[in-house]
């Protein structure tokens, strides 16, 4: 059985962590939750820096959900092909 943690022991473990580890800074760019959403998925499959050279190009051609959820296929499988998608 798991023990749930009260909100003061979850602070107090927080707090623990932050000291140890800081307040580290994603490698990724974004700039809004569009943006997170489609980096992260991208770099479940190559590093960082390369999710970064992809997205700024992606990002300036496709600047939303709704204009990515429009675009040819095939424009978007070549601007990601370098991430092995």
């Amino acid at each position: 059985m798991t023990e749930k943690l009260s909100p003061a022991k979850a602070s107090a473990l927080i707090l623990k962590l932050e000291k140890m580890y800081g307040l580290p800074e994603p490698d990724l760019r974004f700039n809004n939750l569009y943006q997170l959403t489609i980096a992260v998925v991208l770099s479940a499959q190559t590093t960082d820096i390369q999710v970064n050279r992809v997205t700024e190009e992606l990002f300036i051609k496709y600047k939303d959900f709704k204009s990515l959820a429009s675009a040819s296929l095939k424009n978007v499988e070549t601007i990601k092909k370098s991430t092995g998608f």
